[in-house]
């Protein structure tokens, strides 16, 4: 039987169909990138209003970073100490870790904000409350972070800036409330690399912890120096790793989506009808020809199927018969 004059246009017409429907689906993908285990992501790729795509590398950032605010609280002050580490779980000496003489004066192992709250009155430091304002601790225990595009913001000198970055960190249970940290990243190409955020509120009653950053990383469009290159010198040892994020290249190579495989899935089920149906104009009519209807092809299936099921048969037989080279192609004699 010779092949079909249609079936390379089909193919290629096929596979530029894949290829569209793998661009359409990468696009109808979350932009947000985080990883599988549930934690935030520090290298963030957020698209505004108008689509273009704005990529952030929080990792720049200091960390960890201590905070201390203190509040007039006639007769006595309040301190509020915070120490925060957004990309990595804060280290023991900064979660109070070291302090067991009581289980509730610590915030515990892989806390992000640590915040603790203390009175002091006439010398006297009292521990009124710790926190676990961002972070996980034991199973039952889940971290839930976001970031949103905010809105378009001016600072203290009146000049535009980008818009600004939203992150919110979940926590832990404190007095039967739920603690979250919300940190508006403030774009500022002004701001100290090194800048640290600001205290807004602290409302331990609702959960809620509102920080404010200015930082010139939360410039979207701000481009990294490039660093200059260095001939290779094997006295030099190995060269420093990619900064590319190896969960971003992993989730490139990752495969097909479902929206790919409904398609190529629907390509390989017309292909078949055609093929099939064609084999049988061809052996029916000795023409080769599209298929027409689908209903006389599905009267016509059983007879199809037998058809086919004798040619494989005698073409099996032929073979193992040791003719190979017989005019009759496999058929049985009349």
């Amino acid at each position: 039987m010779r092949s079909p004059c249609f079936t390379i246009p089909l193919l290629l017409a096929s596979a530029a169909l894949i290829s569209t429907v793998r661009r359409i689906e990468a696009q109808l993908l979350p932009t947000l990138d985080t990883r599988s285990d549930g934690h935030f992501n520090c290298h963030l790729s957020l698209s505004d209003a108008s689509g273009q795509s704005n990529k952030y590398d929080l990792t720049l950032l200091p960390s960890p970073i201590q905070i201390v605010s203190e509040t007039a609280t006639p007769p006595s002050t309040t301190l509020t100490e915070i120490a925060l580490s957004l990309c990595h779980p804060l280290p023991d000496h900064l979660s109070d870790r070291r302090r067991r003489s009581s289980a509730e004066n610590h915030c515990g192992p892989d806390t992000r904000v640590c915040t603790k709250v203390s009175n002091v009155l006439d010398g006297n430091l009292r521990v009124t409350n710790i926190l676990s304002s961002a972070g996980s601790v034991g199973r039952a225990a889940e971290v839930e972070w976001s970031a949103q595009l905010g809105h378009e913001l001016s600072i203290g000198s009146g000049k535009d800036v980008e818009r600004s970055v939203m992150l919110s960190l979940a926590g832990q249970m404190y007095a039967g409330v739920k603690q979250h940290t919300h940190i508006e990243f403030f774009c500022d190409p002004d701001a100290e690399p090194e800048s640290k955020p600001t205290l807004k509120s602290l409302d331990v009653q609702a959960g809620n912890l509102s920080l404010a950053w200015h930082t010139p990383f939360a410039c979207a469009h701000r481009p990294l120096p490039d660093p200059l290159p260095t001939p290779p010198d094997e006295d030099k040892g190995p060269q420093a790793p990619s900064d590319r994020d190896p969960a971003s290249d992993e989730e490139t190579k990752a495969g097909w989506g479902w929206l790919t495989w409904i398609v190529v899935l629907a390509l390989l089920g017309a292909v078949g009808w055609l093929a099939v149906g064609t084999w049988h104009n061809y052996n029916q009519y000795g023409v080769v020809r599209l298929p027409g209807a689908a209903t006389d092809l599905a009267r016509e299936a059983p007879y199809l199927v037998k058809e086919f099921a004798r040619h494989v048969a005698a073409t099996l037989s032929n073979l193992g018969l040791g003719n190979r080279n017989s005019g009759r192609g496999g058929y049985e004699p009349v």
